[in-house]
């Protein structure tokens, strides 16, 4: 059963017909829908019901992202508040405005929701522009130019040429893509074994990449690595820690 506050008291969030379709006995102990409506979560059942229950408690449900600070510590700092308006899904992490600082590209809503709460449809797809220091700015469509609105669920990318080619599955909808071009003279193809790679650049910064089997929610970006032309050095660390330096490209 779910449940939300109010004022600090606890309320099944439930209609009594839903809650009736599962448990039976709330039939003749609701006999108004008034009677429910202003019944708290307590007063709705018995205290042996509740003995052996298994309670499961949502500590946020914003969407976040998790900051590796080393040494088995971790961050979990919520993106901006237009991130907030629907559930986020596919999601790719790249340099998209070209300041080799990490941005992020995502698609989301919710059209399978019950009837009671509907659907969670507000999102037309995400840009969020990296600081490179956690901070994250939206970038508005009419300058982005990403656009997905639908029951998107999932992202892909790959590279050509010079450009980056990103595509977004939508339930019950036909594939949206994009091109992005980006800033890179070649490409690294990651071996199966490499694990990540530590980006140089000419003005001293350093950059972590991982190359992941999958990403999000349905989602799998590339385990190429475009290099950047900024970069001085670029060290692949493999699944046993030996680094190996790919500049110059060969």
């Amino acid at each position: 059963v779910m449940c939300y506050y109010i004022d600090g008291e606890n309320y099944v969030a439930h209609s009594r017909n839903d809650l009736i379709e599962q448990i039976n006995a709330m039939r003749g102990r609701f006999r108004t829908y008034s009677e429910y409506a202003n019944a708290t979560f307590k007063e709705s059942f018995l205290k042996d019901e509740l003995a052996e229950a298994y309670v499961v408690k949502s500590e946020t449900f914003a969407n976040s992202y998790l900051e590796n600070l080393g040494d088995s510590k971790f961050k979990l700092s919520n993106l901006p508040i237009s991130a907030q308006i629907a559930p986020m899904y596919g999601m790719l992490v790249g340099d998209y405005n070209h300041d080799s600082n990490f941005d992020i590209l995502a698609v989301g809503n919710f059209y399978s929701g019950e009837v009671f709460s509907g659907q969670y449809d507000a999102s037309i797809g995400w840009l969020f522009a990296g600081d490179g220091k956690g901070n994250f700015k939206p970038i508005d469509v009419g300058e982005s130019g990403f656009f997905v609105k639908g029951d998107a669920k999932s992202m892909v990318n790959l590279f050509s040429g010079t450009k980056e080619l990103t595509v977004a599955g939508i339930n019950n909808d036909a594939l949206k893509t994009f091109v992005f071009p980006r800033d890179y003279s070649h490409i690294y193809k990651a071996k199966p074994n490499d694990m990540a790679a530590i980006i140089t650049y000419d003005d001293g910064k350093r950059q972590k990449i991982e190359f992941n089997y999958g990403a999000g929610y349905l989602s799998q970006p590339s385990r190429s690595l475009p290099i950047p032309n900024k970069a001085t050095s670029i060290k692949i660390i493999d699944s046993k820690g030996i680094q190996t330096e790919i500049l110059p490209v060969q």
